[in-house]
């Protein structure tokens, strides 16, 4: 524990340790994203709704109470060049209750890609200790780079 108080604020091991923590957040930040994104669009894929007729509400696909999903689902997304809203106001935060979702013909195709493949729960712990363990070789061999 003394060697990571001892640290000061720019030195290269802390530097190169928070560059580890930075790559896990962001893996598993994007993991929560991507499925919770390939989640809802699986779901409006499975109800057919696939163009102003056939749009459904959250509520419709059981997902009225997703938080994160409604965050997601806001101006400037990426989820949003994907699926369409019908019955919106333009505004930054749209009226989740009343605006219903599809997914057009046009954007079937990058919609279907969003729902397969993808990195599995289990890999997230696997990447984590190889990310860790990558950053202590580093740290080791620090001063052996430092020296010249």
């Amino acid at each position: 524990m003394g060697y990571y108080l001892a640290l000061s604020f720019d030195s290269p091991e802390l530097i190169v340790w928070s560059v580890c923590v930075g790559f896990i957040l962001g893996i598993v930040a994007t993991f929560v994203i991507k499925q919770v994104q390939g989640k809802f669009i699986s779901l409006l894929l499975e109800k057919g709704a696939n163009d102003e007729g056939s749009a459904v509400s959250l509520k419709d696909l059981g997902q009225d109470n997703n938080k994160f999903l409604k965050l997601c689902l806001k101006v400037g997304s990426g989820i949003r060049g994907i699926v369409t809203f019908v019955d919106e106001a333009g505004a930054k935060s749209p009226n989740f209750e009343a605006v219903r979702f599809y997914v057009s013909e046009n954007r079937l195709e990058k919609a279907t890609s969003m729902t397969k493949g993808g990195m599995k729960w289990y890999f997230l712990p696997i990447f984590s200790i190889l990310i860790v363990i990558i950053t202590i070789i580093v740290v080791e061999l620090l001063p052996v780079l430092t020296s010249f």
